[in-house]
């Protein structure tokens, strides 16, 4: 098991904290670019994680992937108040009042200053995925049920997503504007090789799952 942070939009933590309060309803699925453009799979799934051989045919995990048993803490983009602006994550304390983009806000905090989340430390973190199924395939392989798992909205809060396009009428075609709208222009039609990682999510910083499961 290996403990490792994984960045998503405020749009797809909303989708996921609906899973915690909703089982069913919310992300269960991210993924995310194994290779660029290739003819062939560059990886395989060996005891549940993404795996390649070297030129001498020794396997080694695919790095920066992530592997069945693996507990993935979530980097969002935060606040805190403006009295801390002047800090960097490294020089807090761990005590500071967080307030998260994604919401709900829990103090009036929106005086301190945005803060991408890339700079989120792992104690300020509040959801951890356990990953529960890892594949590989093309981004276009994507079935019905699984751009649903990817956080599909229900009706009426698609409007919400800032997708705004023809195409998120069905899951597929929701999915692929998402895709585009967070890798840009023509990598939906790229179609590159991804790995496919499937969660359980849970309300409770990495550190603290024990008490979450108690």
């Amino acid at each position: 098991m290996t403990d490792r942070p994984i960045p998503f939009s405020p749009l797809m933590v909303r989708a996921i904290l609906r899973e915690i309060e909703q089982p069913g309803t919310g992300k269960t699925q991210t993924r995310r670019y194994l290779t660029g453009a290739c003819d062939d799979p560059p990886a395989f799934i060996a005891d549940g994680v993404v795996t390649a051989l070297d030129a001498n045919d020794r396997s080694y995990r695919w790095p920066r992937t992530h592997g069945v048993g693996d507990r993935l803490w979530v980097k969002e983009a935060w606040r805190t108040g403006r009295a801390y602006d002047d800090l960097s994550p490294s020089e807090m304390g761990g005590e500071e009042p967080i307030q998260y983009e994604a919401g709900p806000t829990r103090l009036p905090l929106q005086d301190g200053r945005y803060r991408h989340a890339r700079f989120m430390p792992r104690w300020a973190s509040r959801i951890t995925l356990l990953v529960t199924d890892v594949r590989v395939e093309r981004l276009q392989d994507i079935s019905e049920d699984d751009a649903e798992a990817e956080g599909w909205p229900a009706p009426q809060d698609r409007a919400k997503t800032g997708i705004a396009e023809v195409r998120d009428a069905y899951p597929i075609g929701w999915y692929a504007a998402l895709w585009e709208s967070l890798h840009g222009p023509g990598s939906w039609e790229a179609n590159p090789f991804v790995a496919v990682y499937g969660f359980r999510p849970v309300l409770a910083n990495i550190d603290n799952m024990e008490a979450a499961d108690g």
